[in-house]
């Protein structure tokens, strides 16, 4: 998500924004069914509806009497124009906090400096002696400082950051011990102090399908935090039944007035499969990406090339030989290539409402995931390809509720 969104005033604009213009709310007013808009937003939809026809609500569809039923949402407006006139003189402002000299024994006296170097909080009198003490040596001063993270200087992040990544491996080798001993049939010692690894003897002894696997879906997850991923839909793709969110990581199912994100190349957007593609591609590496999807909500997850065609039935992800694809509808979960579809898992008619997807473009595979509640990955569907150009990863929407969208994480899980 955008990071001005996790901040707690970006929040606040997400929640006081029109769905339909995606903007702060300008003269909002309120649908019987509960639901909120700008009232220019309501006029522009209304037009949209069929001639001669009830109104309905642009979400849920409800019907309502006309513009003239309408009523303002005075409190909605107060509230917005509070919001604006905070932002616009300078943000939401929390009282500055006091931080206490660490050095003080009652801890009364409060910090003028922090120390990044001691990671110490200091009052005058201690800093006093601090730099005394410390003449010759060059120890970093800021303002006071309450996190303890915060104190830490670049060079001691990095000796942690080290630590921390050494413990991961040893974690790592510490899970996968009981299936390395299954898979290789060898012994292998408890726990290896740190010394110069015998790569090519250790192949040797653990070229197994089952140790690859369990070590592939590690190393996955490892990259995945390491190496998250910056992707965003291109606009120039997007199906007329379809909305993005201003940070172009939502991808909503409208029928309603869109905002014009691009008009870019006309040969590039879908005109019959409701799908969009994400700007950024592959062509070669390991990646790993996941995206949230609405609830009750039925999706095409997958993977294409730029020429993948833009009308026709055959420019419908997975069927043509251009296209790899996961798919939620009618309470099935079937994988796609070349129109052949494969029914995936067990029948459950319980969908995925988060999904992970791992392309390794140099081994030919792409691989999906099922992402729980408590964070279990449960593998639901592999492809194995050639990849021979730049791939995209590209999404469908087969369902027209207000819950029918996907949502790029960006973030590792």
């Amino acid at each position: 998500i955008d990071a001005k969104m996790s901040q707690p005033s970006g929040i606040l604009e997400q929640e006081l924004s029109c769905a339909i213009c995606l903007q702060l709310y300008n003269d909002p007013v309120s649908l019987p069914c509960g639901h909120s808009y700008c009232l220019a937003c309501v006029q522009t939809s209304q037009k949209s509806d069929l001639p001669g026809g009830q109104p309905r609500c642009p979400e849920c569809r409800q019907e309502y009497d006309g513009l003239e039923s309408l009523l303002r949402n005075f409190k909605l407006c107060g509230i917005v124009e509070g919001y604006r006139k905070a932002m616009s003189a300078g943000g939401f402002k929390m009282g500055k906090s006091v931080v206490p000299c660490d050095q003080c024994l009652d801890g009364t006296e409060p910090a003028v400096k922090t120390c990044l170097h001691c990671e110490t909080s200091l009052c005058q009198g201690h800093l006093k002696k601090h730099q005394e003490r410390h003449r010759s040596k060059s120890h970093a001063l800021v303002e006071p400082l309450p996190d303890q993270d915060q104190r830490k200087c670049p060079d001691h992040r990095q000796e942690e950051y080290q630590h921390q990544l050494s413990n991961a491996q040893r974690s790592l080798y510490i899970n996968l011990e009981p299936q390395l001993r299954q898979a290789a049939n060898v012994t292998i010692p408890s726990l290896p102090a740190p010394q110069p690894t015998n790569t090519k003897r250790l192949r040797a002894s653990l070229s197994t399908d089952t140790f690859r696997s369990e070590l592939t879906q590690e190393l996955q997850n490892l990259h995945s935090l390491m190496n998250p991923l910056d992707l965003s839909f291109n606009p120039a793709t997007l199906h007329n039944s379809l909305i993005l969110s201003m940070d172009l990581l939502t991808v909503k199912y409208w029928s309603g007035a869109k905002p014009s994100h691009s008009n870019g190349d006309q040969n590039e957007r879908f005109t019959t499969a409701v799908q969009v593609m994400c700007s950024q591609g592959f062509a070669q590496g390991v990646h790993v990406w996941t995206v949230q999807l609405g609830p009750h909500c039925m999706w095409s997850v997958g993977l294409c090339y730029a020429s993948i065609p833009r009308k026709g039935d055959h420019s419908k992800l997975g069927h043509n030989t251009l296209s790899w694809r996961l798919q939620w509808k009618n309470k099935k979960l079937t994988a796609c290539y070349d129109s052949i579809s494969t029914n995936v898992g067990d029948g459950s008619a319980v969908p995925p409402k988060r999904l992970e997807v791992a392309l390794d473009y140099d081994g030919g595979s792409l691989a999906f995931y099922s992402i729980t509640a408590k964070g279990r990955k449960l593998h639901l569907h592999t492809f194995r390809a050639a990849f021979k150009e730049t791939v995209y990863p590209a999404f469908g929407l087969h369902s027209t509720s207000g819950e029918s969208w996907i949502t790029l994480m960006n973030t590792a899980i």
